[in-house]
């Protein structure tokens, strides 16, 4: 074995090595170990550091970063006694890098790892005796990176409330089918050329979800699956826009941020329409802003099943209703409805008003929703449904692919279109309908334990969302809260059991407590009505 590197090194001469500038002691450092870094045997050469200072390690760091130009630092293996030095289980082998430090702490090595993104410390504790690794291997360092990425997900997902992401990822499609390329090129009900796609399987996808929204008749209608629900509110405006050039877009103050962004793309004219205390469109003024506009040019209307921060619902039958009434007919309007999140949960609840439900028989012209919300895909996807008219107005034919060009994307993913279709056809209906319900209770538990201990909350009914002050920044990191103007909100998603809804609350009631004692927050929840939110006690 080789002899201990800086094991002998006296602490003064180190503190004198790290006082010097390092453009003027690393070059020096580092030329006696250019043959080691060069020797075919790097990759087999170890040495042991035996209770060894921090500052020793601390230049140890600091050659590898001067030598390799990169934080990518050597792979560390710590072994249970000195002199006993073996590699151990690659799941004890961190890696030293960005915000990641090795010091000597009584006797043993202690590893700090400072996360930026959930912005706390974890320390590891091992014997003073370590292994250093100086060329790991790549294999080994990207088997390492993957492990840790795995790591990190398993711990954002375990305590992720903020978002309305369904992270169960259960019923995917099988693992051997992503050896392969599968791209939905074109038209999904034309195909194309390119053999290795599923426009079966997207055609499927988009017929399940027709008749969950009641479709009369399907062949009236047209359906793709995108990257998102983004895309699918980009595209649905773009086809209003071909129907209607001059037409105004009029949306809900608290639209998604993908609505007024793809007018601005698009250049549409926008008309924004403020909401009640609830975050639903008042539609008394949306009846004022339909008189002030150019019959004549017609009208563009994206409502919402499900805004953004409230989980609020538009009156989608009352708005038809005023478009009718302003003497915009079926051929001077276009509505969208963007029910990216809950026009997967209303249709499986019985109670909710049918002047809400996500239905085509209210008379609008498209809706889209996403894919890795309540219907669980592990990756961004979501799919349009739109009438078939509006698609057949832009469509071109393209020779080379044998299609027609009626999708944003010339490229589709096929793994997204097999994700989606496992879930539906594997989870059901009965499944998403247990799921629904499920959900909204432990929602409905969360917001009256809140209420019951003097939090002021909003939460909107057959909704999942449930909006309260915004807690400190500890909480807010751990759960990934959403936050916006003093207000988080958190959304019960399949994923999210009853143990971690206590374990919020735990921390979240802890936290309030503590601020009605020291007098961070008043008792009064009209202190609480930020941007027009009236939350309730």
């Amino acid at each position: 074995m080789a002899k201990p590197l800086f094991a002998e090194s006296p602490k003064d001469a180190i503190h004198s090595c790290l006082n010097a500038q390092p453009e003027d002691l690393l070059p020096q450092l580092c030329a006696p170990l250019d043959p080691i870094w060069q020797s075919d045997q790097a990759l087999q050469q170890y040495w042991v550091v035996e209770q060894t200072p921090a500052s020793s390690l601390g230049l140890i760091s600091a050659i590898f970063q001067h030598r390799f130009r990169t934080l990518l630092l050597p792979t560390c293996t710590f072994v249970g006694k000195p002199g006993s030095a073996r590699r151990f289980q690659s799941g004890m082998r961190p890696t030293m890098g960005p915000n990641r430090i090795l010091h000597n702490r009584r006797g043993y090595i202690t590893e700090t790892v400072f996360d930026e993104d959930r912005r706390i410390f974890t320390e590891q504790q091992y014997s003073a005796s370590s292994v250093f690794t100086w060329a790991p291997h790549p294999a080994e360092r990207m088997a390492s990176v993957l492990n840790s990425v795995e790591r990190r997900m398993q711990a954002a997902h375990d305590d992720h409330l903020g978002y309305p992401y369904n992270l169960t990822c259960r019923a995917s499609a099988p693992p051997i089918l992503a050896n392969y390329l599968i791209n939905n090129l074109g038209d999904p009900y034309v195909g194309s050329r390119y053999g290795s796609e599923v426009c079966d399987l997207e055609r499927e996808v988009v017929a399940w979800l027709m008749r969950l929204w009641e479709c009369d008749n399907p062949d009236d209608w047209w359906g793709s699956v995108g990257a998102s629900g983004t895309e699918g509110n980009f595209w649905a405006l773009y086809l209003a826009r071909e129907a209607l050039p001059e037409a105004v877009l009029v949306h809900s103050a608290e639209a998604h941020y993908s609505i007024p962004k793809a007018a601005r793309i698009l250049r549409i004219p926008t008309i924004g329409v403020s909401c009640d205390a609830d975050g639903t469109i008042l539609t008394d003024v949306l009846s004022v802003a339909l008189e002030g506009l150019n019959r004549k040019k017609g009208v563009i209307l994206a409502l919402t099943c499900g805004t953004t921060v409230k989980g609020a619902h538009d009156d989608i039958a009352g708005a038809m209703i005023r478009l009718q009434s302003a003497g915009f007919d079926a051929a001077r309007r276009f509505v969208h409805v963007d029910g990216a999140l809950n026009a997967m949960v209303l249709p499986f609840l019985d109670d909710v008003p049918e002047r809400l439900r996500p239905t085509f028989r209210h008379g609008i012209d498209s809706m889209s929703t996403s894919g890795h919300k309540m219907i669980g895909t592990p990756m961004p996807c979501g799919v349009l449904i739109t009438r078939r008219a509006h698609v057949a107005r832009v469509a071109n034919a393209i020779a080379y692919l044998r299609s027609d060009d009626t999708t944003l994307m010339g490229s589709r993913n096929g793994h997204a279109v097999l994700a989606l279709w496992t879930r539906l056809m594997g989870h059901g209906i009965e499944g998403f309908r247990s799921d629904v319900h499920a959900c909204l209770r432990r929602a409905s538990g969360l917001a009256t334990s809140m209420r019951l201990e003097g939090v002021p909350v909003l939460h909107n009914p057959s909704s999942l969302t449930v909006l309260f002050p915004e807690p400190d920044a500890a909480i807010v990191m751990r759960y990934q809260l959403s936050c916006v103007a003093g207000q988080a909100h958190a959304i019960i998603m399949p994923n999210v059991g009853e143990e971690q809804v206590q374990r919020f609350l735990d921390a979240y009631m802890a936290w309030w407590r503590h601020q009605r004692v020291t007098g961070g927050h008043k008792s009064s929840p009209s202190a609480y009505m930020l941007q027009g939110a009236k939350l309730t006690t």
